[in-house]
């Protein structure tokens, strides 16, 4: 998702994001920001050569300095690319967590289950609720399956583009991770809420066993 979709020889730095607007471009810290620092002043306070008071001027494309030497000496490879699934990812990111005295492991959990996990699996939920099908054989897609339960082109055998899998890949995980940190008991009844949903939705009626008395 992040491969550029737009490749351009002239960088005009007024165009890109805003964010990188921000960042120092001097050689040098002055002696008032370390004086700022100390009262623990607002970043608004301090005023630095940023690349921001640089637009429009030929400085913009030149003389951007760094305040201390490095070398390209590091991994070459991100960690990230290494796990086989998100269960892997999400436990060393927590393992690492829970080693910084700065980072509440607990809160960061929370986040991460709000912000990724909760969207993720409602979103496929509503997705598989309104998915297409698709034919194995020549790629064909329909809105519903064909009357004759095969593909109308080709009459190759048509599957579902969203599977189970899909959907709960990251409830067990959130499970775990709410009774690990003891995270609200709100959050343990969404989850169980969405669990059961999710239930609902892969459960055969055909099979189910009911007792005589139930009709009575």
């Amino acid at each position: 998702m992040d491969a550029p979709l737009v490749l351009t020889t002239i960088l005009d730095p007024s165009e890109v994001d805003d964010e990188v607007h921000v960042m120092d471009a001097c050689s040098e810290y002055p002696l008032e920001f370390y004086h700022a620092t100390e009262r623990f002043a607002s970043p608004s306070e301090v005023k630095l050569d940023t690349i921001a008071t640089r637009l429009g001027k030929e400085s913009q494309y030149e003389g951007i300095g760094f305040t201390h030497e490095s070398k390209l000496e590091g991994p070459t490879q991100t960690r990230y690319v290494l796990f086989k699934n998100m269960r892997q990812k999400v436990e060393d990111e927590l393992a690492l967590m829970n080693s910084l005295r700065s980072v509440d492991a607990a809160n960061a959990a929370e986040r991460i289950i709000l912000s990724h996990f909760f969207p993720d699996l409602y979103g496929n939920m509503h997705s598989f609720g309104k998915q297409s099908f698709r034919c194995v054989d020549c790629g064909a897609k329909f809105r519903r399956v064909p009357l004759r339960g095969k593909c109308s082109k080709c009459g190759g055998k048509i599957i579902l583009t969203i599977h189970k899998g899909g959907i709960e890949k990251y409830l067990e995980l959130s499970k775990d991770m709410i009774d690990r940190y003891g995270l609200p008991l709100y959050m343990k009844q969404r989850i169980m809420l969405l669990e059961k949903e999710i239930a609902s939705m892969f459960e055969d009626d055909k099979s189910k066993q009911f007792s005589l008395a139930q009709y009575f």
